[in-house]
């Protein structure tokens, strides 16, 4: 009876986890998406890099869902990492469709799934608290 109420509250606890490491990562990617699009326009980078802008940005809002979700509920890195950044990748595609209209995945969808699942673990990892050794 006690192990169920124990897998029951953990399931709660990594649902709730990734719920808000996916809410803060996606803010924190569209943001960033903003602030690049804007140096873009400036004419600081060129046009041609946008592909590795966006890389970027998925990485980066993964992690720093990652490192929220991590720090506010203390649950096991990797599976909530990778919850994380697998939600983001939906998310920035499903965004997507609704403003295109159209779902082309292209040469680049592998990559930046990549970016943003890595992004998850990074953050997740580093969200982590370390155990302090006693001497």
């Amino acid at each position: 009876m006690r192990k169920a109420e124990n897998s029951d509250f953990s399931i709660k606890k990594y649902s709730v986890s990734l719920l808000l490491g996916t809410g803060t990562g996606f803010l924190a990617c569209v943001l960033l998406l903003f602030v690049f699009s804007a140096i873009v326009l400036s004419g600081a980078i060129s046009e041609n890099s946008t592909f590795a802008v966006v890389v970027a940005a998925l990485f980066l809002g993964a992690a720093s869902g990652g490192f929220i979700a991590i720090k506010k509920h203390k649950t096991s890195p990797l599976p909530v990492g990778f919850g994380i950044g697998l939600c983001i990748f939906v998310l920035c595609y499903i965004v997507g469709l609704i403003f295109y209209d159209s779902f082309i995945p292209g040469e680049g969808g592998v990559i930046r799934l990549l970016s943003s699942v890595f992004g998850g673990f990074v953050g997740a990892l580093l969200g982590k608290r370390r155990k302090k050794r006693r001497k």
